[in-house]
């Protein structure tokens, strides 16, 4: 894999001199960097998760997952708490 240097003007191959390939529209895919996560205690073992891996672990461990917040759908059960959110449509009529 090539390494590449910063030259002022722009990245070149180490050690040819060549410039950078540029994937698209002359622009240079940058890698994503994504932050740990905020100590927590598990719901399920109770013990403190206080980073990516020891989440992973966790999960694994008791057999869970990550819920993805699209699989939440939003719904109210009293009528009255739905109808002061103005949220009628998520109202289930469960109770009124």
């Amino acid at each position: 894999m090539a390494r590449y240097v910063w030259t002022g003007k722009g990245f070149v191959d180490k050690h040819s001199g060549l410039e950078m390939h540029k994937p698209y529209a002359g622009q240079i895919c940058k890698p994503t960097i994504q932050g740990d996560i905020a100590e927590y205690v598990s719901p399920i073992t109770g013990k403190p998760i206080d980073g990516r891996t020891a989440q992973r672990d966790d999960l694994a461990r008791s057999g869970c997952r990550v819920v993805d917040p699209s699989e939440n759908e939003m719904k109210f059960k009293s009528k009255r708490y739905a109808k002061a959110n103005n949220a009628l449509d998520l109202w289930t009529g469960e109770r009124d």
